[in-house]
């Protein structure tokens, strides 16, 4: 992320970031010192433990969960998508939220993103908290 701020030239901009997104976002911040005008934190990884039951299972067999059936796959996947909302996601906001993950390469990208997620990204920074000195929301 660090890279991608240089490469566009952005010096502090209003971050939003979102799941996983909030752990490279506040890695960013912490560990590269990347200036944020501001962070709007929504659903974020931030503390240890993390991950459910499911996410966890695939972590440990993503080559199986990459080689299962394209129909068991968007299964998973929709009900995986689908538990994130708590108000239900309409059919449309469902296919835009899949489909990126339903091609062959996606569906292995899905389960080897998972498998990379590691708590030491979270670990390392967790107790630095504190140390934000911008405005932050937490949603």
């Amino acid at each position: 992320m660090s890279d991608l701020l240089r490469h566009w030239d952005l010096q502090a901009p209003h971050l939003v970031a979102h799941d996983y997104g909030g752990a490279v976002s506040l890695r960013t911040h912490l560990v590269h010192a990347a200036a944020f005008a501001s962070l709007a934190l929504v659903d974020v990884v931030a503390l240890r433990p993390w991950g459910s039951e499911f996410f966890q299972l695939v972590a440990q067999n993503a080559e199986i969960f990459a080689a299962q059936p394209d129909a068991v796959h968007q299964g998973a996947l929709e009900a995986y998508i689908s538990g994130a909302s708590h108000r239900g996601l309409t059919a449309e906001q469902l296919d835009t939220l899949t489909s990126p993950w339903l091609s062959a390469d996606g569906k292995r990208a899905f389960y080897r993103q998972i498998a990379q997620a590691d708590e030491r990204f979270t670990d390392e920074i967790q107790d630095r908290y504190s140390e934000i000195a911008l405005p932050v929301k937490v949603i």
